[in-house]
């Protein structure tokens, strides 16, 4: 290598730390903010069932706002900030929450520099030009979970660490355990987030499966079966109180197109059919695997597990625009496995969603966009994409055994 190509390869390295460097400052800055406005409801649910488990009663408590309505087992790390008061712990979430969106991007370049076949400085620059296409399309709705307290980068965080975990400790298996236990809990969050599971239903292994179902009921029942009732009564009854507006533009996702554009009445969660197709179509393409593959190919297996749960936020019946914070991982993890055809929609589909928001082409223009549901059609097409890319990726695994 000349002295001239090296000093040009560490210039662009610069380049990108920096930029990097921007990028988390933006995120530590959105993060901040919010909590200087009071913002960051959704944690005092979360900080208030914590509470009530730790006096040993049901998480579960009927409010009109802000009502916990996840699993039980999901409001036991939230006890820790009981050692601090409300308004101490809710900043301490905040740094943890800022600080884990920034982590994101590294915890999936451990993954998948893993599997890299071309080691060179060419797929790092990939990679973190994937991150940048990322953050131009996705800011929007981290900014946007970071406004409420959602926990989508967290259930994004737990795939990313079972992944991890899988493939690096394939000797060990308490560690293994662990690494199922973290999808488990990302896949146990909320209702539409049990999609999550299907991605170890294609496993070919019947030892594997029976092992994987036994952790999952294990994190399932925790920290008592009991809550599981509470939860049931809980969400019959809080679910007469959605969909809030299926009207409201910052709701994206099959519910609300289904009512609101393709004539579907509201009768429950029945207008969700229409995700039924693509279910059935991601069923029959993603290709089975068994747990010893992981190791050798946890890219596929984490951008197939990403489809899944992709389509359980589309399929949420309350779709706000912060459900779409997992696409920050999900797109630099398509961009390092995609072709040059690939690349061209993943960069259309982040143009798009990095420059429709109000505050750049306008309220006017944004508004007639988001009514017709074009956040939506724009991740359905990502969510196409990464489809025929995990099949692409079979033919060509196919083709080379």
């Amino acid at each position: 290598m000349s002295e001239s190509t090296k000093k040009t390869q560490e210039d662009i390295a610069s380049y990108y730390k920096v930029g990097l460097g921007i990028i988390a400052i933006l995120i530590l800055a959105s993060c901040f903010s919010r909590q200087l406005n009071g913002q960051g409801w959704d944690f005092g649910a979360y900080y208030k069932a914590a509470g009530r488990i730790l006096n040993g009663d049901s998480p579960y408590l009927y409010e009109r706002d802000f009502s916990y309505k996840y699993a039980p087992v999901v409001a036991l790390p939230f006890s820790v900030f009981h050692f601090f008061s409300y308004d101490v712990a809710r900043w301490i979430y905040a740094a943890l929450h800022a600080l884990l969106a920034i982590v994101l991007p590294y915890l999936l370049y451990r993954i998948v520099s893993r599997d890299w076949s071309d080691k060179s400085v060419d797929a790092k620059e990939s990679f973190v030009m994937g991150i940048f296409i990322s953050f131009l399309g996705t800011l929007r709705f981290i900014d946007s979970e970071f406004h409420v307290s959602q926990i989508g980068l967290w259930i994004i965080g737990g795939i990313l660490l079972g992944i991890l975990f899988l493939q690096r400790f394939p000797q060990s298996r308490p560690l293994r355990t662990a690494g199922i236990a973290f999808v488990s809990l990302a896949a146990l969050v909320k209702i539409h987030t049990i999609l999550i599971a299907l991605s170890f239903a294609k496993l070919k292994d019947k030892i594997g499966m029976l092992w994987i179902t036994g952790v999952f009921f294990v994190i399932a029942l925790l920290p008592t079966p009991k809550y599981w009732i509470d939860w049931a009564v809980h969400m019959k009854r809080s679910s007469y109180d959605l969909p809030i507006d299926t009207t409201s533009i910052n709701m994206q996702g099959f519910f609300p197109l289904a009512i609101n554009h393709l004539g579907v009445p509201n009768f429950k969660l029945w207008p969700l059919a229409l995700a039924l197709p693509l279910v059935i179509w991601a069923w029959l393409s993603l290709k089975r695997f068994v747990l010893a593959d992981v190791p050798k190919n946890a890219s596929h297996v984490l951008l197939n597990m990403s489809i899944w749960a992709l389509l359980g936020f589309m399929a949420s019946p309350l779709p706000w625009q912060y459900t779409y914070s997992i696409l920050w991982v999900l797109i630099p993890l398509s961009w390092s496995l995609a072709n040059e055809i690939e690349k061209r929609w993943i960069l259309g589909v982040s143009l798009f969603l990095g420059f429709s928001p109000q505050g750049i082409i306008g309220k006017a223009a944004s508004y007639w966009l988001e009514q017709r549901q074009s956040v939506f059609a724009a991740i359905l097409i990502f969510w196409v994409v990464m489809l025929l890319q995990s099949k692409r990726l079979n033919k060509t695994a196919s083709s080379q055994n």
